[in-house]
């Protein structure tokens, strides 16, 4: 096998593609949002439609950051795991 860094590097390796597997737990969560999103729309006009989604980019914006930051710190993490484990 190819090192990890090979792997990336020559695109065979995607850790974006991955995707999530929802238990049964949380499909009903998704669901319940999908519904509310539905009524909520439902309920507002054009205007506030339009403020409602620049909401939701924003949201959306800052969940991504988020989840960035947190995949760094992860792989940091990993690194200096790895790095104690082979000094010792």
């Amino acid at each position: 096998m190819e090192s990890i860094l090979y792997e990336l590097w020559q695109g065979r390796m995607n850790p974006q593609e991955r995707r999530v597997e929802y238990d049964q737990e949380s499909r009903k969560l998704l669901r319940l949002i999908e519904k509310n999103h539905e009524r909520l729309c439902e309920s507002l006009n054009e205007q506030q439609i339009e403020i409602f989604e620049k909401y939701k980019d924003s949201v959306t914006e800052l969940s991504d950051f988020t989840e960035f930051e947190l995949f760094k710190y992860a792989f940091q993490l990993g690194g200096k795991m790895t790095v104690e484990t082979l000094i010792k």
